[in-house]
């Protein structure tokens, strides 16, 4: 195949340059994938004032949960930096594309989920799709989803069995 896992993730994620996927490790036994993400650039942009060619500061560790992978849970480790902008005196974490506002990601305090791009998803099925699959898993693997909208997710009813003889509470 020839490719890298870091860099198969590194799409997978859906990173771009600067940003990539340094170390992907695989915990079988906690069913948890950690990824690595580094930012190897030097000179980037203010954060506040956009000026461009800033100098690094420092850089922050930061994790987030990411969607999972496989059904293992996903988590994403950053040093973050901080941009020290000469232009407005301030010094400012850079944004990181996968914790954008309003993409509803969070850091790990606040119990927070990643972006997966569903092409790369479909990509790694397509690579790692097994000889035996049966018809069955083989239509699974290539699904794609439809968005869910407001009406698919309204609440129709609730049905309790009214018939049910339920057993004592404590046994």
């Amino acid at each position: 195949m020839g490719v890298g896992i870091e860099a198969l993730f590194t799409s997978a994620l859906g990173l771009q340059e600067p940003w990539s996927a340094e170390k992907v490790e695989l915990d079988t036994a906690r069913r948890r994938i950690d990824f690595e993400l580094t930012c190897k650039a030097t000179g980037l942009p203010c954060p506040h004032c956009q000026a461009a060619g800033q100098g690094v500061h420092d850089r922050l560790e930061r994790q987030w949960r990411h969607l999972d992978f496989f059904q293992y849970e996903a988590w994403l480790h950053a040093k973050v930096p901080r941009i020290a902008c000469k232009v407005c005196g301030k010094t400012t974490q850079m944004d990181v594309p996968w914790a954008r506002e309003a993409s509803g990601h969070r850091q790990r305090k606040q119990s927070s989920s990643g972006p997966f791009p569903l092409a790369a998803m479909q990509q790694i099925n397509t690579e790692a799709k097994p000889e035996n699959a049966t018809p069955r898993q083989d239509s699974m693997l290539n699904t794609k989803r439809e968005k869910p909208t407001r009406e698919s997710c309204r609440l129709k009813g609730v049905g309790i069995p009214l018939n049910r003889k339920w057993p004592p509470l404590g046994e």
